[in-house]
């Protein structure tokens, strides 16, 4: 666990030159300690495609208790994929 904790830490994505070419779609709790809305945000800048954030009561645990339905939009968003990914 503290190897996993200080690759979280230390860990910097490297600048891309392309956007993913790719829908990004984010679950996200306000309630979690241990990251930020801001952070979330990010992942907005790396896509050409569309970018959905997905909102749930809760705290960084929220994903036992929400897995139902984090499962339905991650369905719905891959069935309305009409390409394949060009990679």
């Amino acid at each position: 666990m503290k190897t996993d904790l200080k690759i979280v830490e230390t860990y910097r994505h490297p600048k891309r030159e392309a956007l993913l070419p790719v829908n990004i779609s984010c679950f996200y709790a306000p309630d979690d300690p241990c990251i930020s809305l801001k952070s979330v945000e990010k992942w907005a800048r790396l896509t050409s495609g569309t970018f959905r954030m997905h909102y749930f009561e809760g705290n960084h645990f929220f994903i036992f208790y929400e897995f139902e339905n984090m499962v339905r939009i991650m369905e719905e968003t891959l069935a309305a994929v009409d390409e394949p990914i060009p990679y």
